[in-house]
């Protein structure tokens, strides 16, 4: 009994001096942290954490209600497809058919020329009741009939025959080329319906944009030089410095340069040149060459009718323009000395809205890509 009271007394101790080490870091706790905080500092924490969790419940309903409505247009897509492809096995079936009917025979055919055993039988019965005209007195004209469709049996047996033997020569026939372009068919399908770009070099290099933003980039890049699949980064300013000894030497004398810039007012914009740009002070034309704008979701193309778009210089990274003005060029120490510039022209036509109206433009960062081809 002494025993258990013992143990009782030890575990109530135990128990009181947990609650107390609580306590004493619960008092601790607020001591330390009254030091930092405030009560209105932790009202407004709690207020900006329930304005986060509010955000965040959001921000993650309207992504299931963006991937939900993605969903419904694949099985939009893809019912159409089956729709099509329903109507298209009908129509080969029912050729087929057709077909068939006119090279081979039709079952009327057969019908009939099981038939012809007995109208062969009939024929020969009563030529045989000619040697006993007299006997029966059968009529001339009744023997001449039964004569004529003698010979029109025969010539229906040789028509039969004919047929059987144009099917058995055609009997192998199978649908031309069958595996011909059947697996280039299936493979198309494979690949149908991509949604996602897989742009995964650039976008886990780039400091400036997101893969949604870059899929425009992907699509006017597709609409000027085709399918495009895969990037190298051979330019970064904040990183390789934005003088023109530098910028020169990475980027000059390269085609197929995609140029990224954000200037200080969050607007991202920037170029693609599809031929070399050299130093030669002289003019060149880039066909496939544009300006774009991310957050005016536009693309500049220019006009093919101007002679010259492109102006080789040895002041500026890159220039578009010809020897009337220029439009957009890159200068020495842009980042530092606000040297990205635009202006009025007839070749672009972006009235310097890409820039917000604003030159010359501030820039935070400029990236250049190159385009892999292989």
């Amino acid at each position: 009994m002494l025993y258990k009271r013992n143990k009782r007394w030890k575990e109530n101790k135990i128990k009181r001096e947990y609650y107390l080490l609580i306590q004493i870091w619960y008092i601790n706790f607020i001591y330390y942290f009254s030091d930092f905080y405030d009560v209105k500092s932790l009202e407004s924490l709690f207020t900006k954490l329930e304005q986060s969790i509010k955000e965040l419940k959001n921000l993650f309903k309207a992504i299931n209600e963006n991937k939900e409505e993605l969903k419904f247009k694949i099985q939009r897509i893809f019912t159409k497809i089956r729709g099509a492809l329903n109507e298209r096995e009908d129509e080969i079936l029912l050729e087929v058919d057709n077909e068939y009917d006119k090279l081979f025979l039709k079952e009327d055919i057969i019908i009939e020329s099981e038939k012809l055993p007995n109208k062969i039988k009939i024929s020969l019965e009563k030529g045989k009741l000619i040697e006993k005209e007299n006997e029966e007195n059968i009529k001339l004209n009744s023997f001449i009939n039964d004569c004529i469709n003698v010979e029109k049996n025969i010539k229906y047996i040789n028509e039969i025959n004919e047929k059987i033997e144009k099917c058995n020569s055609n009997k192998d026939i199978l649908i031309k080329n069958e595996n011909d372009g059947i697996s280039q068919f299936l493979e198309k399908i494979k690949k149908f319906g991509k949604v996602f770009n897989n742009n995964e070099n650039i976008i886990k290099e780039s400091k400036i944009i997101s893969i949604v933003e870059f899929n425009k980039i992907q699509n006017w890049l597709n609409s000027s030089i085709g399918n495009v699949k895969r990037y190298e980064l051979i330019y970064r300013a904040t990183v390789d410095g934005d003088s023109n000894s530098v910028s020169f030497k990475k980027c000059k004398n390269i085609p197929n340069l995609v140029w990224i810039m954000k200037d200080k007012n969050n607007n991202i914009f920037g170029c693609f040149n599809s031929i070399e740009i050299n130093s030669n002070n002289s003019y060149s034309k880039d066909s496939k060459c544009f300006l774009y704008s991310i957050n005016k979701n536009k693309k500049y193309n220019p006009n093919l009718n101007i002679t010259n778009n492109i102006y080789n210089c040895n002041s500026h990274v890159i220039e578009f323009g010809n020897n009337s003005n220029y439009e957009f060029n890159i200068g020495d120490k842009f980042l530092s000395s606000n040297s990205v510039n635009f202006t009025n022209g007839k070749i672009f036509n972006h009235n310097l809205e890409i820039c917000n109206y604003n030159t010359p433009v501030s820039i935070l960062e400029l990236e250049v890509y190159k385009i892999i081809q292989s």
